[in-house]
């Protein structure tokens, strides 16, 4: 249902977003990979 309304182009169009943002968010590790500081 969230995708019927769309064209084949409005997909394609939302392939190349999600494809640019997926690339951006693998660029970089995510923040709960940098090392945390120990508490004293």
């Amino acid at each position: 249902m969230l995708l019927a309304p769309l064209t084949d182009e409005d997909l394609r169009s939302l392939g190349d977003i999600m494809t640019r943002v997926r690339d951006h968010m693998r660029a970089q590790p995510p923040r709960s990979a940098a090392p945390r500081r120990r508490r004293t």
